[in-house]
């Protein structure tokens, strides 16, 4: 009898299949990069790696609605 086979090893460790998989995953989605809590003051900012991205989100001079003030978009990421 048979039984199912795995992936090719192959597909874990290749670089092209990550970065396939991240663009499929991370690039079109919008996705969570902190809590309101953590730029719930004015100045208060986060800077993080999404996806292999860096993104940063500020809160206004003003309290309002945090933003991400440098936000460019790109063939593979939009804002």
């Amino acid at each position: 009898m048979d039984l199912p086979r795995g992936l090719p090893p192959r597909l874990y460790v290749d670089d092209e299949v990550f970065a396939a998989e991240r663009e499929r995953i991370f690039g079109g989605s919008w996705l969570p990069v902190c809590r309101t809590e953590d730029v719930a003051r004015p100045g208060d900012y986060v800077a993080r790696e999404v996806g292999g991205e860096p993104v940063v989100v500020a809160q206004r001079a003003t309290v309002g609605s945090p933003r991400s003030p440098a936000c460019v978009a790109t063939a593979t990421w939009s804002c």
